[in-house]
C-alpha cells in the first residue's frame, strides 16, 4: 500500500512538473527607437535570462516610430509596450484610452522611488499615471565647438547671436561651415526656437499661448524666430541644414567638416565617442541680446514607455519596466546615449567623459526645467505647420510674421476658435 502511495505522488509530481514546464510563454510585443548596439544588447540579455517570456522587439527610427504608432493605435492594432515622446504627442494616446493605468503597479513595483517627481508628473493626469520616463535628459542650450578650428582660424567663440553671425562670416573666408544643423524633419528648429525664447520668457507663456491667452507674435516666439532667420539668411548652418537629418549632420562635425553643433549631448548616441580627433569645448548659445538671461531650460526625460490596455501580457509587461528603471539598465542607456539618468545611485557608477561636465552643461541642470522639449509642447498639429512655417521663414519664402500668422491660424483651428 506503501508503495503505490509513493507511486501514485511521484506519478502526480510528474505530471504537475510536465504541467509547469508546458506551460505556455507570455508573449510580449515591444516598439521603441532604435538604441545604440549596447542599449539593444542589454535588453537581448535580458529577454535570455527570462526564457517564459517570448520578447519580440522591433526597434524604429524616431519619426517613424511616432508614424507606425499611430496607424497601429488607431487601427486598434498596438504592441503590448509602446515607447513615445512626452507632451502632446503622448496624451493623444491617453485620450484615445491607449495608455494602461499604471497608477497601482507603478506604487506596487516602485518604479519612482527616489526620482524627482517633475519626471514622472508630465506622464500624470489627475492623479493618474500613464507612463514611465526611461531616458535621461539632455541640455540644449549650447554649442559644441571644434576648438582647433575656432583657434586656427583666429576666430573668438561668440557670446551673442550677432558675434555668431560675425564668426560665421569670418569662417567662410576661410572655407570653413560654421554649424551642423540637419532641419529636415523639422524639429531641430523648433528646439532652437525653444531656446531662444528661455533666454527671454519663461516657460509659464507656453500654457497662455496653448490656451490662446498669448498671440505667438506677442511672445518671445517672434524674437526667437527673428534670430533663426538672422542666422539662416548668414550661411551660419551648414549647406545643406535643409536636406540632412541632424544625425547627418552630427557626423558632418565628427568628420571635422564644420566649426559648432547644436545638440543635445545625444550627438554621442550617433558617433559613441567624444575622441573625435580635435579639441571639443562647450560654449552656451549666443544669446539674442547681450545681458540676456535665461530664464529655463528644455530639461525632460523624454522617452517614455506605455502598456496597451488589451495586452494579454500585463505580468510580462511590468517585469519589463522592472529592468528598465533598473541601476543595470540606467547605466547601459545613459552611458551609450549622452544623457543624465534620473534614477538614483546610477550615475555615480557611470563613465561619463568630461566634455558632459563642463560648466555649460553643469550650470543647466541648476536652471527651472521644462519638463518637455518645444517640439511636443504644442498641440501636434500647430507643430507640423511651425514645422514647414519655420522652415519658410528661414529659406525667406514668407516673412516672420506670415510664419506666426500661419501658426496662431493653426493654434486657433485646434482649439475650435
Amino acid at each position: 500500500m506503501k508503495n503505490k502511495r509513493f507511486l501514485f505522488i511521484l506519478i502526480a509530481g510528474l505530471i504537475g512538473v510536465s504541467l509547469v514546464q508546458a506551460a505556455p510563454k507570455q508573449t510580449l510585443t515591444v516598439w521603441i527607437i532604435s538604441w545604440p548596439q549596447p542599449v539593444q544588447d542589454s535588453i537581448d540579455a535580458w529577454a535570455k535570462a527570462n526564457p517564459d517570456i517570448d520578447l519580440k522587439v522591433t526597434y524604429f527610427g524616431s519619426e517613424d516610430l511616432k508614424t507606425q504608432t499611430r496607424l497601429a493605435v488607431d487601427a486598434g492594432k498596438a504592441p503590448d509596450i509602446l515607447m513615445t515622446n512626452a507632451g502632446t504627442t503622448f496624451w493623444e494616446y491617453v485620450d484615445k484610452s491607449a495608455a494602461l493605468d499604471l497608477t497601482a503597479a507603478a506604487r506596487e513595483h516602485k518604479w519612482d522611488n527616489g526620482v524627482s517627481p517633475s519626471y514622472f508628473d508630465v506622464f500624470r493626469r489627475q492623479g493618474k499615471l500613464y507612463a514611465i520616463p526611461v531616458s535621461g535628459p539632455t541640455t540644449w542650450q549650447t554649442l559644441f565647438l571644434n576648438a582647433k578650428l575656432f583657434k586656427d582660424n583666429g576666430v573668438a567663440y561668440p557670446k551673442t547671436v550677432d558675434e555668431l553671425v560675425n564668426a560665421a562670416k569670418a569662417l567662410k573666408k576661410k572655407n570653413v561651415q560654421t554649424i551642423a544643423f540637419g532641419d529636415k524633419d523639422g524639429w531641430p528648429a523648433i528646439l532652437l526656437l525653444g531656446d531662444f525664447f528661455l533666454q527671454e520668457g519663461a516657460y509659464d507663456m507656453v500654457a497662455k499661448i496653448n490656451a490662446g491667452q498669448l498671440k505667438y507674435a506677442e511672445s518671445p516666439t517672434k524674437a526667437a524666430l527673428e534670430a533663426i532667420v538672422k542666422l539662416a539668411k548668414n550661411d551660419v548652418f551648414m549647406s545643406g541644414y535643409l536636406s540632412s537629418d541632424h544625425n547627418l549632420a552630427i557626423q558632418s562635425w565628427a568628420a571635422g567638416k564644420t566649426a559648432a553643433l547644436y545638440n543635445g549631448s545625444w550627438w554621442f548616441q550617433v558617433t559613441q565617442t567624444t575622441n573625435l580627433g580635435f579639441p571639443i569645448d562647450v560654449i552656451p548659445l549666443p544669446l539674442m541680446k547681450a545681458g540676456d538671461k535665461l530664464k529655463g531650460v528644455q530639461l525632460s526625460a523624454d522617452m517614455c514607455l506605455f502598456v496597451t490596455p488589451t495586452t494579454k501580457s500585463k505580468d510580462a509587461a511590468f517585469r519589463f519596466f522592472d529592468f528598465q528603471v533598473s541601476k543595470a539598465y540606467q547605466k547601459v542607456y545613459n552611458e551609450a546615449s549622452g544623457s543624465f539618468p534620473i534614477y538614483p545611485g546610477v550615475l555615480q557608477d557611470m563613465n561619463v567623459d568630461p566634455v558632459f561636465k563642463l560648466d555649460p552643461i553643469a550650470s543647466q541642470l541648476k536652471l527651472p526645467a521644462t519638463g518637455i522639449y518645444w517640439d511636443h509642447a504644442f498641440p501636434i498639429p500647430v507643430i507640423e505647420v511651425m514645422k514647414t512655417a519655420i522652415q519658410g521663414a528661414m529659406q525667406g519664402q514668407i516673412s516672420v510674421d506670415e510664419a506666426l500668422r500661419q501658426i496662431q491660424a493653426k493654434a486657433d483651428e485646434v482649439r475650435g476658435k
